[in-house]
């Protein structure tokens, strides 16, 4: 897989499914501030349907 550092994605017109670990009182274990319902506010903030899932990624 090529590096996704610095890269930018654009998302129109589509419902985006927000996955990750971190919530409110479960931090990111990458020491991360932002937290999964975060991402999903301001995919919904822009116009968009955010929807924020709980996964392990393995």
């Amino acid at each position: 897989m090529l590096p996704l550092e610095g890269k930018n994605a654009v998302v129109a017109g589509a419902t985006v499914y927000c996955t990750g670990r971190s919530t409110e009182g479960n931090p990111s274990s990458m020491n991360r501030p932002e937290i999964i319902v975060d991402t999903a506010e301001m995919v919904s903030a822009n116009g968009g349907i955010g929807i924020a899932v709980r996964t392990a990624h393995h």
